[in-house]
């Protein structure tokens, strides 16, 4: 199994326009950032057939970007577990019992920090810290997670 990480685009901090952290979206620059990366993505021949996605605007926003990027209309499958606070464990769990299921599949997920970072040092040991609209790719076995990528905005940008 090919697991694609993605931490959301750049998002909007005025605290008095969304009340909540939850409804925060994207800001300009996020969303051109976030389609430059896309187009890299695409161009580096990453794939996915399966998406997973936190609840969060911002998320379904980036994850919105790269559907378009990639022509794709897959349906995400809403996951509590990576919202900003979501337990890396929990994750780790969930993509262990899809193997099972899918053991094929190229899982694109889309969240959010320190979710997400924890999630790739819980899964491979490696310490880094994802900016947004980086991705980490790493593959899955069935028994070991092993670390393959970790691609910055700078190895995304095609221009």
């Amino acid at each position: 199994m090919e697991i694609i990480i993605v931490r959301h685009a750049k998002s909007a901090h005025d605290y008095t326009r969304w009340p909540t952290d939850s409804v925060r979206p994207l800001s300009d620059i996020g969303i051109r950032r976030q389609n430059k990366c896309s187009k890299g993505m695409y161009s580096k021949n990453i794939s996915f057939n399966a998406i997973w996605v936190s609840p969060f605007t911002r998320a379904l926003q980036t994850l919105e970007i790269i559907q378009n990027n990639y022509h794709t209309d897959i349906t995400p499958i809403i996951k509590n577990s990576l919202e900003v606070w979501g337990e890396p464990s929990d994750v780790r769990q969930e993509i262990q019992d899809w193997y099972l299921i899918s053991p094929t599949d190229k899982l694109l997920i889309v969240g959010h920090n320190p979710n997400l970072s924890d999630l790739v040092y819980l899964l491979t040991k490696q310490n880094l810290y994802l900016k947004t609209s980086e991705v980490v790719q790493i593959t899955y076995n069935g028994e070991y997670f092993l670390f393959k990528n970790h691609l910055t905005r700078s190895q995304l940008y095609l221009d």
